[in-house]
């Protein structure tokens, strides 16, 4: 939930495609040898956006991109992956708004292939014939999805179903233990919906593998320290908030912002334990069901032992002559 609201934070309340940006399998390995590589799925991914947002449109033309990085498939074999919130438009200079929900499938694939192949050309010696191949293979670029409504949600509360949706993908594991079927002491057998065809025929697979190369499996996706799996681009990078054209934007009301400021307490509330228990249960655990009064907790304890004592609470003090400062009181 706060991973989704710091996403909606962002957004501006304008049409939305929900776009994957999938590479060959015979491609992958490169990107789990040297895992810096992957750096340049999130650039390739919004250099290809931009490009075919802007395609046929006399000017400069920015978009908002929100890209998410997945190295999984439903196997759980390494299958790395863009899912990118794009707007379906995007800003010009002046601050105007201009919708552009067509979407050229041809031009975005092969633009995607086009720009993650010079983009590995220069950073993996040896390239130039493994490019020939792929380019040969695949003459009509590379799987990009991105499909219209009813796949993609549009509208304000769909959008707001898929800021859930892309936060909550973002957060889920490698296999759920509900696919976990047995377990011997030396195999694993688990199952899983695997996509065949045109990607809509989905099949129920099982698999059984050794512990120790299912442990492997589920290793691989863990991401080096301090790796971004979130980036954000165009009119949602910290740069383009600030810039002149959103600024324009807001003053002559062409854009809005998904969730205003005035609810922006309400949603940090009810993102955090107290908040969502009270909107779900309609209880507020904190609150004596005696006296009716906050309760204020002391100190826990767990298998006779003090795990939790809490410090001294600090009120906080505003100084009236600088609002921006604060000054701190222990009770």
């Amino acid at each position: 939930m706060q991973r989704a609201n710091a996403l909606a934070e962002r957004l501006f309340d304008v049409p939305h495609r929900h776009v994957i940006f999938t590479i060959p399998e015979s491609l992958r390995h490169y990107f789990l040898e040297d895992r810096s590589l992957l750096n340049l799925l999130f650039t390739a991914a919004s250099d290809t956006y931009k490009v075919v947002v802007a395609h046929g449109f006399k000017g400069s033309l920015t978009p908002g991109m929100i890209c998410v990085l997945h190295t999984f498939s439903r196997s759980s074999d390494w299958n790395p992956h863009i899912h990118c919130l794009a707007t379906e438009g995007g800003l010009v200079k002046w601050g105007v708004w201009y919708k552009r929900p067509f979407i050229d499938y041809r031009l975005l694939s092969t633009t995607f292939q086009d720009v993650l192949l010079k983009k590995l050309r220069y950073h993996i010696p040896n390239f130039s014939s493994t490019e020939k191949a792929l380019r040969s293979k695949y003459p009509n670029g590379f799987v990009v999805g991105a499909a219209p409504p009813p796949h993609n949600l549009r509208g304000d509360n769909n959008l707001k179903g898929l800021v859930k949706y892309v936060a909550r993908y973002l957060g889920r594991p490698c296999i759920g233990t509900s696919r976990i079927d047995s377990y011997d002491g030396k195999n694993v057998t688990f199952h899983y919906d695997a996509h065949f065809g045109n990607g809509n025929d989905t099949r129920h697979q099982s698999e059984t593998l050794p512990a120790l190369d299912f442990i492997l499996r589920l290793c691989q996706h863990i991401q080096d320290p301090h790796f971004v799996m979130v980036r954000y681009f165009g009119l949602y990078s910290t740069h383009g908030l600030n810039s002149d054209p959103v600024a324009k934007a807001f003053q002559k009301e062409a854009v809005h912002w998904l969730y205003d400021s005035a609810m922006h307490k309400a949603r940090l509330y009810h993102c955090h334990w107290r908040g969502a228990m009270k909107r779900i249960f309609h209880v507020d655990p904190l609150i004596c069901p005696c006296c009716h009064e906050e309760m204020i907790p002391v100190y826990y304890i767990f298998d006779g032992k003090t795990v939790y004592d809490p410090p001294k609470r600090r009120r906080r003090k505003q100084d009236i002559t600088n609002p921006r400062t604060t000054a701190y009181k222990e009770d």
